[in-house]
Order: structure tokens, then C-alpha cells, then sequence
């Protein structure tokens, strides 16, 4: 089998419907199978996806959801040579999976990835994404197409702990096995995200635990630290905030340190792991 099309879900009824039809559509010609890996929905997600001749797997325990149990479950019971994983909330651009093949005949490329149209909100963030095509990569973020044979290599595709920046964790031990990665400067998918403001954003990813990501993977491997210095121009933003947080305090004396103290409150909320918040502290501030 060439091709494993891994699609993450979690309440996905509004758009699991043209992610799978996309699916299927890039599937077509090509030896493949279309696993859904559902994160215990509360809504019709599974009805829905039940109508198409996918493989569906659901978890067992909703303790285990986060961003990156369904893609390292997909991993393990994936087939194909060359693994495509994406979100329930994308669908993938008419083409992009055969054109994206032609360039694995390059047996030090692991990921190929492409620009991804954020749909209604074109944060700051996603916008930086997308610039990185056609640079050294680090990882490719928001999904994409790996070598199966050199995921194996590594023994698992995302840690399954992980809160996130799964992505970026996967992608550094790849670069130090001296693979390479890359973005395409064409379209790989459209997705259907929050509709919210930057701040409306950074404060779900804060509530959801997402930004418990960054410090735990610090926390299990100290020299993971090429990702941030390749983002580095995301911490001089943060850098100026902390600079502007400090003078709002300086300003308004002791009535200021509120506004640290629920930053703070946020970023600790249902964590157990203090040196996890600690290491995450700049580090969601790309986010």
C-alpha cells in the first residue's frame, strides 16, 4: 500500500464531511486506506463519517485526548508507505498528494508539507507559517506527508503525551537523523479553524492545555531547543509584551501585578507539572 491519508478528529460535524471527500478525492488511483481517528466526539462526528468506506478508530478513555494521541495511534495502524496527516477541520487541495509524492524520490526527505488557507481567521501565526516555505525546516506544523520507513526508524510518530507542538518535536529528531523537510509554495489544504481574535485564540489554547506543549518537550529533552531559536523571531514579540507588561505595572503600581497574576493564573491552569508551565512561560507566547 502507498498511501495513508490519517484524519484527527474531535466534534467535527461541520466539516468531517468535506475532509473525508477530500480524502477520498486525493485517494483516488492511488493504493490507500483513510483512517479516522476520533477523540471520543460528543457530536455526529462518527455518524457522519460512518456513511464513507474508512477505517474508524476511536479512543477508550476521553483522558487520553490531545493533539497528538490520534496521529501516533493512526501511525500504529497505518499500512502505506507514506503517511498524510491532517486535521477533521481541513480539506486538501485538489492534486497536492501526487504532486507531493514526486519528491520523496529524494531519500533524504522525510515530510513534505504545503501552505495551508486558514479559514475564517488568518492569524498572525498561521501567517507565519506559511512564510516558512522553501526554508530550512525544523518541522512542518498543521499536517503533512512522511516517509513511513524513516518514522519507523525513530520508533513512534508523536509522542502521545504531548499537549501539543507534536509537530515540531517530530520534526527535530528527524532533522538530527539527517532527513529534511520541506514546504511546497502551492496549496496543501484549506482549514475550517477558530473563528476568533489573537487574543480570543491564545486564550482557548491556554484554557484547552495547549500550551503545555512547549515546556514538556523542554522538559524531555533539554537540547530540543532548535525549534525555538529557529522561531526566534516570534519571542522578540514576546519579549516586546513582556516589556510592555512591565511598564503597565511600573505605571500603575501594585494594581498592575493583576495583570501578570492572571496571565500567570491562565497559563497554570490544570497544570500538575510546574517546571512544564515554567519552561512554557515564553514559549506559548508564539501561540
Amino acid at each position: 500500500m502507498i498511501l495513508s491519508i490519517i484524519i484527527k478528529a474531535y466534534n467535527e460535524e461541520e466539516n468531517i464531511d468535506k475532509c473525508i471527500c477530500s480524502a477520498l478525492n486525493e485517494a483516488k488511483g492511488i493504493s490507500s486506506e483513510i483512517l479516522l481517528i476520533d477523540s471520543l466526539s460528543t457530536d455526529d462526528t462518527i455518524k457522519i463519517a460512518e456513511k464513507y468506506p474508512i477505517n474508524i478508530i476511536q479512543l477508550t478513555n476521553e483522558k487520553d485526548r490531545n493533539c497528538s494521541v490520534g496521529g501516533q495511534i493512526g501511525y500504529l495502524n497505518a499500512k502505506g508507505k507514506y503517511l498524510f496527516i491532517i486535521d477533521g477541520d481541513m480539506v486538501i487541495k485538489k492534486g497536492f498528494v501526487k504532486t507531493a509524492l514526486k519528491y520523496f524520490k529524494d531519500k533524504t526527505i522525510a515530510g513534505v508539507s504545503g501552505i495551508i488557507k486558514h479559514t475564517p481567521s488568518d492569524l498572525p501565526y498561521y501567517r507565519a507559517l506559511n512564510q516558512a516555505k522553501n526554508k530550512k525546516l525544523f518541522s512542518i506544523p498543521g499536517g503533512g506527508i512522511y516517509r513511513k520507513k524513516q518514522i519507523d526508524e525513530l520508533t513512534y510518530l508523536f509522542n502521545p503525551n504531548l499537549y501539543s507542538w507534536e509537530d515540531y518535536e517530530l520534526g527535530f529528531r528527524l532533522v538530527k537523523k539527517g532527513y529534511k523537510l520541506i514546504v511546497l509554495d502551492r496549496v496543501m489544504a484549506v482549514h475550517y479553524g477558530e473563528n476568533c481574535n489573537l487574543l480570543g485564540y491564545f486564550y482557548k489554547k491556554i484554557i484547552s492545555g495547549y500550551t503545555k506543549g512547549p515546556g514538556q518537550i523542554l522538559n524531555y529533552d533539554k537540547t530540543n531547543i532548535m525549534p525555538h531559536i529557529w522561531y526566534f523571531r516570534y519571542y522578540v514579540s514576546a519579549i516586546f509584551l513582556f516589556f510592555i507588561m512591565v511598564c503597565i505595572i511600573t505605571f500603575f503600581g501594585l494594581k498592575g501585578f493583576y495583570l501578570p497574576l492572571f496571565f500567570m493564573l491562565l497559563i497554570l491552569i490544570k497544570r500538575k507539572n510546574i517546571s512544564d508551565s515554567i519552561y512554557s512561560f515564553f514559549s506559548i507566547l508564539v501561540f
